[in-house]
């Protein structure tokens, strides 16, 4: 640990797998990280199991997504059906045009042991575990952190304190944080199986709606699966963990003398998200923001989200001397989408419910159901709308293309088979179909360029992406780090006018 008026740029509570992505990017960022975590036991969670494709594109942008690979499966389909194996909706998972397939799993463990070691081995990462917070005192610039490790008191002060951990309950009492309550709570039994070589199980992420009890089936890898089994009103803990209770949960799926379980356990899937996830220089992210059901295998991917929206901001402000004011849109920008997210994953939680009473009872499934809440919950395998216009986005008009991702594989030919996140890394960048100084003043140039913004001009139609043919059709493009559009020029504000707009916003 770094002497007591030595300054972290970052410092981070919580080593889990979000506090240890987060580290890596602030790392990349060239960021001082200090993470300290009370619990030594975070290579035994196994909370999340996949990621889509935009966070194995957010991998591959910091230089991880190799190393992951092999141990990331990615499912045949994922299907909603009944306990007689029917099947009510079907989903093939492919890849998608960002180059990555729209859905992976993974053991846990075997992810966080990538990234402990890719940390451990990172000289601007400092991390210590069965390391307690024990204080902080929030200053103009920065915090001053007490923590015990051992019988050791330590101390360290850093510009911003970043909290992925949820039990971290000095943080939420002295910050006197509250949480909006979904009103969802579900007990669910998890599972995990080490399956027999000569046992073929479906490469499948199922949710089945038993009228006895809603079940989950995720294949992890070739074999290893987990069974996720919803708890019934009254049910005992203790019961329902005993060995001999899960063989027979089981027994319908798979034979006894065909699996070993690794683990099992009883989580509660809850809805809860945090009322601000920004007090002064202290944010919160991940589950220490917000809990939300597995049902859409979105926990991992939300985390991811909110690491790439506020790591970029930290970069302007801590490397390039831009406003701090920026962060604030951290908030603005996240806790919508969070919300939504919450919201679908529960939906589709309700959906799994509903329709298994519908079987039980012999009600049908339109009157059990709006067929628009199917369509919320799980229809064609969508993400949730990421698409904002609130935050730091083009301010001069409004914009339809403002907030929109672009995908990864939209530029070849002119500069050979590199893509967009090859060219742009996380950077600002502008796109234009012609030249991009003689649009600019030199002041405009200059200050762009003092924040390694990337200029991509006189790009060739016949080589890019429809979609990003017909925007670049109607204006030039300016885009955010995190690959989302800040806006695009049009007949009435040109590209200076809105280069000189994004200036003003973040110095």
């Amino acid at each position: 640990m770094q002497e007591d008026n030595d300054l972290y740029d970052v410092a981070i509570i919580g080593f889990g797998l979000i506090g240890q992505i987060c580290a890596k990017v602030c790392s990349n960022y060239n960021l001082k990280t200090l993470v300290i975590s009370e619990d030594c036991n975070q290579s035994k969670k196994v909370d999340t199991f996949s990621i889509d494709d935009e966070s194995a594109r957010f991998f591959s942008l910091i230089g991880m997504f190799k190393d992951l690979e092999k141990h990331l499966n990615s499912p045949d389909y994922r299907d909603l059906i009944l306990s007689n194996k029917k099947v009510i909706q079907r989903n093939p998972i492919t890849n998608t045009r960002n180059g990555f397939s729209s859905l992976y799993t993974f053991i846990q463990s075997e992810i966080f042991n990538i990234f402990q070691k890719n940390c451990s081995n990172d000289e601007l990462i400092d991390s210590h575990e069965k390391c307690k917070l024990i204080n902080f005192v929030n200053e103009d610039n920065y915090t001053n952190l007490s923590f015990q490790k051992e019988k050791n008191s330590l101390s360290a002060k850093a510009r911003y304190v970043i909290s992925c951990e949820n039990d971290n309950r000095l943080l939420q009492d002295k910050l006197k944080i509250k949480f909006s309550d979904f009103q969802y709570s579900k007990n669910w039994l998890i599972v995990d199986l080490l399956i027999s070589d000569k046992v073929k199980l479906e490469n499948v992420f199922r949710q089945i709606c038993d009228p006895l009890r809603p079940i989950s089936y995720i294949s992890l890898s070739k074999q290893r699966y987990r069974f996720e089994f919803q708890l019934l009103t009254g049910e005992v803990h203790s019961e329902i963990l005993d060995k001999k209770t899960i063989k027979k949960l089981l027994s319908n799926w798979i034979s006894t003398n065909e699996f070993e379980i690794i683990n099992q356990e009883i989580y509660n899937f809850r809805g809860l998200c945090i009322d601000n996830f920004q007090y002064k220089n202290i944010f919160f992210l991940g589950n220490s923001a917000y809990q939300f059901p597995p049902y859409a295998g979105q926990i991992l991917n939300t985390g991811i989200r909110d690491i790439i929206n506020l790591s970029w901001k930290l970069n302007l402000v801590i490397n390039y001397n831009c406003k701090s004011q920026i962060l604030e849109t951290f908030n603005v920008e996240r806790k919508n989408q969070v919300v939504e997210t919450i919201k679908s994953s529960i939906a589709l939680g309700q959906l799994i419910d509903s329709l298994s009473v519908a079987v039980e009872r012999n009600i049908p499934f339109d009157e059990a159901i709006a067929p628009e809440a199917r369509e919320q919950a799980f229809g064609s395998n969508k993400k949730v709308n990421d698409r904002i216009n609130s935050g730091l986005y083009n301010s001069l008009f409004s914009d339809y293309f403002a907030g929109k991702r672009l995908e990864r594989n939209s530029i070849n030919e002119k500069y050979g088979a590199l893509t967009l996140d090859d060219l742009t890394e996380m950077n600002f960048a502008i796109l234009s179909l012609n030249k991009i100084d003689s649009k600019l003043d030199a002041q405009t140039v200059k200050i762009l360029q003092s924040i390694n913004c990337k200029f991509l001009p006189d790009l060739n139609q016949n080589s890019l992406s429809i979609e990003l043919d017909d925007i670049l059709n109607y204006g030039d493009i300016i885009v955010r780090p995190d690959k989302k559009i800040f806006g695009v020029s049009s007949k009435d504000h040109n590209l200076n006018e809105l280069s000189n707009d994004l200036i003003r916003q973040i110095f």
